[in-house]
């Protein structure tokens, strides 16, 4: 947080582009947002693209809803998930057991 600016995440900018005024969740809490500030590099900024370090002012949530590794995307775009179908292929070649 930063006085009498709220609550503010860094992070990279994984796809697409958000705009200073969007709204945003944060997940997997689900919790609503909006954008009220966005910086590049420590320069203000309107709109982030994809692969931009980025931080990001958000307006309506407070520090303590927030936690580190939380998403924020735009509303409606994922949705939280606790299961995991996946394949794995443990090679032959590795000469360690698998454990755990």
């Amino acid at each position: 947080t930063l006085k009498g600016f709220g609550t503010i995440v860094t992070g990279t900018t994984m796809s697409g582009e958000i705009k200073v005024g969007d709204e945003i969740k944060i997940l997997p809490d689900n919790i609503s947002g909006k954008i009220r500030n966005l910086q590049v590099h420590g320069s203000h900024v309107e709109k982030v693209f994809a692969g931009h370090r980025t931080a990001i002012n958000i307006q309506g949530v407070s520090k303590s809803e927030i936690k580190r590794g939380d998403v924020l995307t735009i509303p409606d775009y994922f949705k939280p998930s606790m299961l995991v179908d996946a394949t794995l292929y443990y090679l032959s070649s590795n000469k360690k057991p698998l454990r755990n």
